[in-house]
Protein backbone atom coordinates (compact mmCIF):
# COMPACT_ATOMS: atom_id res chain seq x y z
CA UNK A 1 0.00 0.00 0.00
CA UNK A 2 1.36 3.04 -0.69
CA UNK A 3 0.97 5.48 1.95
CA UNK A 4 1.70 8.38 0.22
CA UNK A 5 -0.95 8.65 -1.24
CA UNK A 6 -3.18 8.73 1.55
CA UNK A 7 -5.17 11.72 3.03
CA UNK A 8 -3.19 13.16 5.95
CA UNK A 9 -5.21 16.11 8.24
CA UNK A 10 -3.57 19.14 8.70
CA UNK A 11 -6.11 20.80 11.03
CA UNK A 12 -8.27 18.43 11.51
CA UNK A 13 -11.76 19.48 12.32
CA UNK A 14 -14.42 16.34 13.13
CA UNK A 15 -17.12 15.54 10.80
CA UNK A 16 -19.76 15.53 13.49
CA UNK A 17 -18.53 19.49 14.34
CA UNK A 18 -18.39 20.36 10.78
CA UNK A 19 -22.17 18.91 10.25
CA UNK A 20 -23.05 20.92 13.26
CA UNK A 21 -21.92 24.25 11.97
CA UNK A 22 -23.04 24.01 8.75
CA UNK A 23 -26.05 22.56 9.23
CA UNK A 24 -27.00 25.07 11.35
CA UNK A 25 -25.59 28.23 9.13
CA UNK A 26 -28.08 26.25 6.28
CA UNK A 27 -30.73 26.53 8.97
CA UNK A 28 -30.14 29.99 10.08
CA UNK A 29 -29.82 30.78 5.93
CA UNK A 30 -33.51 29.42 5.56
CA UNK A 31 -34.85 30.93 8.62
CA UNK A 32 -33.84 34.31 7.78
CA UNK A 33 -35.07 33.35 4.31
CA UNK A 34 -38.52 32.49 5.45
CA UNK A 35 -39.06 35.52 7.65
CA UNK A 36 -38.06 37.67 4.17
CA UNK A 37 -40.77 35.97 2.30
CA UNK A 38 -43.22 36.31 4.82
CA UNK A 39 -42.21 40.06 5.56
CA UNK A 40 -42.82 40.52 1.96
CA UNK A 41 -45.97 38.40 1.78
CA UNK A 42 -44.86 35.90 -0.92
CA UNK A 43 -45.44 33.01 1.24
CA UNK A 44 -48.13 32.15 -1.09
CA UNK A 45 -45.98 31.47 -3.94
CA UNK A 46 -44.44 27.76 -4.00
CA UNK A 47 -41.52 28.90 -6.13
CA UNK A 48 -40.48 31.65 -3.13
CA UNK A 49 -40.73 29.15 -0.57
CA UNK A 50 -38.64 26.07 -2.14
CA UNK A 51 -35.95 29.19 -2.62
CA UNK A 52 -34.79 28.14 1.00
CA UNK A 53 -33.57 24.80 -0.53
CA UNK A 54 -30.75 26.50 -2.47
CA UNK A 55 -29.25 27.27 1.38
CA UNK A 56 -29.09 23.79 1.76
CA UNK A 57 -27.23 23.48 -1.34
CA UNK A 58 -24.68 26.61 -0.17
CA UNK A 59 -24.27 25.10 3.48
CA UNK A 60 -23.28 21.38 1.25
CA UNK A 61 -20.59 23.69 -0.67
CA UNK A 62 -19.27 25.36 2.00
CA UNK A 63 -18.96 22.15 4.09
CA UNK A 64 -17.21 19.97 1.46
CA UNK A 65 -14.84 22.40 0.67
CA UNK A 66 -14.13 22.82 4.54
CA UNK A 67 -13.58 19.08 4.53
CA UNK A 68 -11.57 18.87 1.31
CA UNK A 69 -8.95 21.65 2.93
CA UNK A 70 -8.60 19.76 6.20
CA UNK A 71 -6.45 16.83 4.29
CA UNK A 72 -3.34 16.91 1.59
CA UNK A 73 -4.21 15.06 -1.24
CA UNK A 74 -7.47 13.86 -2.45
CA UNK A 75 -10.28 14.14 0.61
CA UNK A 76 -11.73 10.42 1.79
CA UNK A 77 -14.88 10.21 -0.41
CA UNK A 78 -17.59 8.25 2.06
CA UNK A 79 -16.62 11.28 4.54
CA UNK A 80 -17.40 13.89 2.09
CA UNK A 81 -20.66 11.96 1.14
CA UNK A 82 -21.22 11.82 4.72
CA UNK A 83 -20.98 14.89 5.70
CA UNK A 84 -23.30 16.43 2.55
CA UNK A 85 -25.55 14.21 3.66
CA UNK A 86 -25.84 14.90 7.56
CA UNK A 87 -25.52 19.10 6.89
CA UNK A 88 -28.71 18.33 4.51
CA UNK A 89 -31.01 16.28 7.25
CA UNK A 90 -29.48 18.77 10.10
CA UNK A 91 -30.54 21.79 8.43
CA UNK A 92 -33.80 20.75 7.04
CA UNK A 93 -34.73 18.94 9.86
CA UNK A 94 -34.58 22.10 12.60
CA UNK A 95 -36.08 23.76 9.77
CA UNK A 96 -39.05 21.19 9.54
CA UNK A 97 -39.66 21.99 13.40
CA UNK A 98 -38.96 25.16 13.20
CA UNK A 99 -41.74 25.53 10.23
CA UNK A 100 -44.49 23.09 12.97
CA UNK A 101 -43.99 25.00 15.78
CA UNK A 102 -44.09 28.63 13.83
CA UNK A 103 -47.72 27.07 11.60
CA UNK A 104 -48.85 25.38 15.66
CA UNK A 105 -48.34 28.13 17.98
CA UNK A 106 -47.62 31.77 16.18
CA UNK A 107 -49.05 31.46 12.90
CA UNK A 108 -52.80 29.64 13.21
CA UNK A 109 -53.53 31.39 9.48
CA UNK A 110 -50.47 29.42 8.02
CA UNK A 111 -51.35 26.40 9.47
CA UNK A 112 -54.53 26.65 7.63
CA UNK A 113 -52.80 27.69 4.91
CA UNK A 114 -50.44 24.07 4.81
CA UNK A 115 -53.31 22.60 5.17
CA UNK A 116 -55.47 23.75 2.13
CA UNK A 117 -52.19 22.86 -0.19
CA UNK A 118 -52.54 19.74 -2.01
CA UNK A 119 -49.04 17.74 -2.65
CA UNK A 120 -49.83 14.64 -5.13
CA UNK A 121 -53.71 15.23 -4.78
CA UNK A 122 -54.39 15.06 -1.07
CA UNK A 123 -53.84 17.52 1.64
CA UNK A 124 -51.08 16.44 3.73
CA UNK A 125 -50.74 16.44 7.76
CA UNK A 126 -47.73 18.66 9.45
CA UNK A 127 -46.14 15.43 10.60
CA UNK A 128 -45.83 13.68 6.76
CA UNK A 129 -45.29 17.39 5.36
CA UNK A 130 -42.36 17.85 7.97
CA UNK A 131 -41.19 14.22 6.39
CA UNK A 132 -41.41 15.51 3.26
CA UNK A 133 -39.22 18.59 3.97
CA UNK A 134 -36.25 16.86 5.66
CA UNK A 135 -36.37 13.60 2.56
CA UNK A 136 -35.80 16.87 0.38
CA UNK A 137 -33.01 18.26 2.43
CA UNK A 138 -31.43 14.68 2.39
CA UNK A 139 -31.77 14.03 -1.64
CA UNK A 140 -30.75 18.03 -2.02
CA UNK A 141 -27.65 17.65 0.33
CA UNK A 142 -26.47 13.73 -0.51
CA UNK A 143 -26.48 14.93 -4.49
CA UNK A 144 -24.78 18.53 -3.66
CA UNK A 145 -21.88 16.45 -2.00
CA UNK A 146 -21.92 13.66 -4.18
CA UNK A 147 -21.57 16.30 -7.32
CA UNK A 148 -19.04 18.05 -5.43
CA UNK A 149 -16.83 14.72 -4.17
CA UNK A 150 -16.55 13.74 -7.79
CA UNK A 151 -15.78 17.11 -9.30
CA UNK A 152 -12.88 17.57 -7.28
CA UNK A 153 -10.82 14.69 -8.05
CA UNK A 154 -11.99 11.75 -5.95
CA UNK A 155 -10.48 9.34 -7.90
CA UNK A 156 -10.44 5.63 -7.79
CA UNK A 157 -6.96 5.50 -6.49
CA UNK A 158 -7.96 7.85 -3.46
CA UNK A 159 -11.37 5.23 -2.91
CA UNK A 160 -9.23 2.11 -2.90
CA UNK A 161 -7.35 3.30 -0.63
CA UNK A 162 -9.49 4.14 1.76
CA UNK A 163 -11.54 0.62 1.40
CA UNK A 164 -8.18 -0.82 2.25
CA UNK A 165 -7.97 1.39 5.87
CA UNK A 166 -11.44 0.06 6.74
Amino acid sequence: MNTASLSVPKNPISVGTMTLRYGLLSFGLMLLYFLAVNALQLQHSELARFGSHAFTVLAVGLAVRAYRGQVRGPAPYLGGRGLGFAVGLLGLALYATFILLYANVFGPAYQAELNQQTYFDTALGPGLLAAIIVLLGIVIGSLRDYVLMMANGTNAQAMRAESQDA
